[in-house]
């Protein structure tokens, strides 16, 4: 099988923190949360064929009292094959790049809460299909 010309060779870890406002609710089963998410990326290193882009993940950032605030962001590094069109580049960091991070961002969130005993699993998002219909 061959490879793709795109290559995820690196994920750091930028933030990752969680904030306990209210140690009841937080023991709760099944906690609710209000899920933001954030990309974005450099721009494309000609010289070097790197790609670098960011996946942040929110939990009740913009919620009044919420019992808890999480947060996790990380950084992923594509290397880029000669072969990949330059023009597709862009589409492919706002597109792809945070799919394939998605689910190291689900994991990060699934251990950081665990360990501090919240009972959270993020929802499951929606891809946009590209197929047309028929």
């Amino acid at each position: 099988m061959k490879n793709h010309p795109i290559q995820l060779v690196k994920i750091d870890t930028k933030e990752l923190s969680v904030v306990i406002n209210d140690l009841e609710i937080t023991k709760k089963k099944n906690l609710e949360a209000q899920v933001t998410y954030k990309t974005g990326f450099h721009q494309f290193s000609v010289e070097e064929k790197v790609l670098t882009v960011g996946f942040k993940c929110l939990l009740n950032e913009d919620v009044d009292k919420a019992p808890f605030q999480l947060t996790v962001e990380l950084i992923g590094i594509f290397t880029i094959g000669d072969e990949f069109p330059s023009d597709k580049i862009e589409s492919f960091a706002k597109g792809n790049a945070p799919l394939i991070l998605m689910p190291y961002i689900r994991e990060s969130i699934y251990t950081l809460s665990s360990r501090t005993g919240l009972d959270i699993i993020l929802p499951l998002v929606q891809v946009p299909s590209r197929q047309k219909d028929v």
